[in-house]
């Protein structure tokens, strides 16, 4: 398995030490004294074994931030390298930097930490390598295999600067660096060149080790901008077959984008919405609407942290583009904390129809004590700055040949396909500029990402897409357009160019921790969360149990209310969330009850939302029982015949996420929770309208001071009191700011509706069993 580890470590320090390679005149690496690049370097490795008849793979995932960082000469030139962050996922479970050291790994942290010194010459040959700890003075490594397996990445002769030595800074250059019985010969090859950049391919081949990479150099400077390794390598032991597949990437430290080689190869084409009109930025848009408020979330997705900002009712386009700049740590008591955070670029995404979000990776660095300051986190500050997109609308050209248009430094192509009246639409998006995802036609669009087609037949279709990204700098996307019925001159698209300087003042974000803020609840608004399921949502929602049709729950005027239709043997009732918050049940069955539930046939409530419409369903108390024969249900509804939204007269006492239970009318503490809710809507805007569907769009939920206590954890608004929800005996703490309390008021006279449920007999089962005997005999 020597081959293989070797190999996976060359793969790796070639992204790393080509940024050093001499190449000859007009490109050389010459660093400016005392700089220094900050890299993202990632790695998806699939290690499998066959042995006999047992097969294993192990699957490792890792993210590493390293620093280099040039000394006060260039000759000789002193290179540091500081590794700053490391993240690994692995079967058994995964490792980081930031978390608490394991017994005995202190030693070799510190070395990690203090990093290495790689010397090289005027020719840029390495003169020097050393560990810059003192490995010799430290008991706990002197004889320790982790330093050799360090010192390992960096002595292959295969990977030591100078690879590149005879590679012309022209087109179609090519060079071959000689292999050895563990390496194949790779051969260099120039395939672009631009006014700042040169595209260099590495490809190598032997009857065990496929290699296949793309390094983007800088031509000024010699650094690598960013670059992929792709290996494919076989290895026989005895009876034992291994393989390993890798991808690994070189990217800036800011990098924005994950490299998840999982939806890389999983994502099929889909068909984009109907074009509706582009959405254009507004240009009376300023950042007091797009930062309503200065608060944000921390969130935790795969074990990575983000800053959340959410910016209610703004489309993503009329927020800009976001920049989070100098990001610093505080406890729960405002004192700042000794933690280095890196920061990504900032992300804008729509969700739930009008409403964006800006998030942003943040890595804590270091190896010493972080866990304990990341234990003692409540907040972090940036500072945040906008810069507003100005838009024009592009015409590209629809011919029998490919054409292009380049707006700003984005660049769009459409060219036909092979199956005549589909084209294939690409768009590149440049540091400034990009194209919207609105087309302007009526014909079918189908969406996927833009794939590398000049590599080795071996690739997968993820790794050509790796090294697309790599490619462009960014996730280039293409789209089919089926022209088959109607073919135009040209398609319109809408061009988005952020302006050159912010577009406001900067802001001051503060970022929540979850916890920190559960605790305090004057802290910060809690993370916002509507307290009904979105269209989306709800749509999600529906399903169709196995031979049975699709279920409608419909709401009805009150004089017209009615049990379904669809079940016999068990009894569902449908109301408006307003009729449930104001009709008056009454039921003469001792042992049967209407009681709201979750999971109607086909459909589901989302966990922690309200039910919109109310079902209610024919049980035993003890909701045990829900099919019954031979029954009569007979109930009685009183309601009202019309209803309205008003607002309150409210104005927050203390924050505006806090509501004081005295500012509610009629609302008591042991009232029922779900019965406050459909009575009054905290909103998070002020509404256009009071009708129900505008007020439940707008509506927010609220928090309790203890979650796990509550009953029915996954949906407590249906058997929580109101007195759960309290803090301090008397707030609310609304998910969200609350600009608006609207309360649902009955008006008219009330009526009274009498309905009735007729459970079907009971089978007979003699007569059940001899049909289907019958019907078996016949066959």
């Amino acid at each position: 398995m020597l081959k293989l580890n070797r190999w996976v470590l060359s793969c790796s320090a070639i992204l790393v030490i080509t940024a050093c390679s001499k190449q000859p005149e007009p490109i050389s690496f010459e660093p400016e004294p005392n700089e220094t690049r900050t890299y993202r370097v990632e790695s998806d490795v699939l290690f499998s074994m066959q042995s006999g008849r047992s097969t294993s793979s192990e699957r490792i995932r890792s993210m590493m931030l390293t620093d280099y960082h040039v000394g006060d000469t260039l000759d000789p030139l002193q290179l540091s390298i500081i590794p700053r962050f490391m993240h690994l996922d692995y079967r058994q479970g995964s490792f980081s930097s930031s978390d608490e050291p394991d017994y005995g790994s202190e030693a070799i942290r510190e070395v990690i930490s203090q990093g290495f010194t790689l010397e090289l010459d005027a020719e840029r040959q390495v003169k020097q390598f050393e560990i810059n700890y003192d490995v010799e003075g430290d008991d706990n490594l002197r004889d320790s295999r982790q330093i050799d397996q360090l010192l390992d990445l960096f002595k292959d002769e295969f990977v030591r600067p100078g690879i590149s030595h005879g590679l012309m800074l022209e087109q179609g250059s090519e060079l071959t660096v000689a292999g050895n019985d563990e390496m194949p010969d790779i051969t260099l090859r120039v395939t672009r060149i631009t006014d700042t950049q040169a595209y260099v391919t590495m490809q190598g081949e032997s009857d065990d080790i496929r290699a296949f990479g793309l390094l983007v150099l800088d031509k000024a400077s010699g650094w690598v901008d960013r670059a992929v390794v792709i290996s494919d390598i076989r290895a026989v032991e005895g009876n034992q077959n291994a393989s390993v597949r890798a991808v690994m990437t070189m990217l800036s430290a800011d990098w924005s984008f994950d490299i998840n080689m999982d939806h890389l190869s999983d994502y099929e084409s889909g068909e984009l919405p109907a074009f509706e009109g582009f959405r254009r930025p507004n240009s009376g848009m300023d950042g007091s609407k797009v930062f309503p408020s200065t608060d944000g979330y921390i969130e935790e997705f795969d074990e990575f942290t983000f800053l959340a900002y959410e910016h209610a009712g703004v489309e993503v386009n009329d927020v800009g583009r976001i920049q989070f700049n100098d990001a610093k740590a505080y406890t729960v008591d405002g004192e700042a904390l000794d933690l280095d955070l890196q920061l990504g670029l900032v992300g804008t995404y729509e969700y739930d129809n009008d409403k964006s979000m800006s998030m942003a990776r943040v890595l804590p660095l270091g190896w010493h004590a972080v866990h304990e300051k990341l234990e003692q986190l409540a907040y972090i500050e940036v500072s945040a700055e906008r810069y507003a997109y100005q838009d024009n609308i592009v015409s590209i050209a629809v011919r029998d040949h490919e054409t292009e248009v380049t707006y700003g430094d984005a660049r769009a192509s459409l060219a036909p396909t092979d199956e005549e009246g589909i084209y294939a639409l690409t768009l590149l998006q440049g540091e400034r500029t990009h194209f919207d995802y609105s087309i302007a036609t009526e014909a079918p669009v189908f969406f996927s990402y833009l794939a590398y087609k000049d590599g080795p037949e071996w690739l997968e279709v993820a790794e050509q897409r790796v090294l697309s990204i790599v490619e462009h700098g960014s996730y280039p996307t293409y789209y089919y357009v089926d022209l088959r019925e109607n073919k135009p001159r040209s398609i319109e698209l809408l061009a988005l160019t952020a302006e050159a300087s912010p577009s406001d003042e900067p802001v001051t974000l503060r970022f929540y921790h979850p916890d920190a803020v559960q605790q305090n609840p004057r802290a910060a608004a809690p993370q916002r969360q509507s307290l009904y399921a979105s269209a989306e949502e709800a749509q999600m929602r529906q399903y169709t149990q196995l031979n049975m049709d699709s279920f409608e729950y419909t709401p009805r005027a009150p004089d017209e209310l009615a049990f379904e239709p669809f079940s016999q043997a068990r009894a569902f009732l449908t109301l408006s969330p307003e009729q449930a918050g104001l009709c008056e049940l009454q039921q003469s069955h001792d042992d049967i009850q209407l009681q709201e539930v979750t999971n109607p046939p086909g459909l589901s409530l989302s966990p922690g939302r309200l039910n919109d419409p109310v079902i209610l369903q024919a049980r035993t108390e003890d909701t045990t029982r829900e099919y019954f024969y031979s029954e009569t249900l007979e109930i009685t509804l009183e309601c009202p015949t019309q209803w309205t939204w008003e607002a309150l007269t409210w104005q927050p006492e203390e924050q505006p996420w806090l509501v004081s239970l005295s500012q509610l009318p009629g609302v008591s503490a042991e009232m029922p929770v779900r019965e406050l809710l459909r009575r009054f809507a905290f909103l998070s805007a002020t509404p256009d309208d009071s009708s129900g569907e505008t007020i439940r769009a707008l509506s927010l939920g609220i928090v309790p001071p203890n979650p796990d206590a509550l009953p029915q954890y996954r949906h407590p608004y249906l058997s929580a009191q109101v007195a759960d929800y309290l803090y301090e005996g008397e707030y609310l703490r609304v998910a969200g700011n609350v600009a608006t309390i609207m309360q649902l008021v009955a008006e008219g006279d009330y009526t009274t509706v009498a309905i009735s449920h007729e459970f079907p007999p009971l089978p007979d089962l003699d007569t059940t069993f001899e049909a289907a005997r019958q019907a078996k005999e016949a066959e």
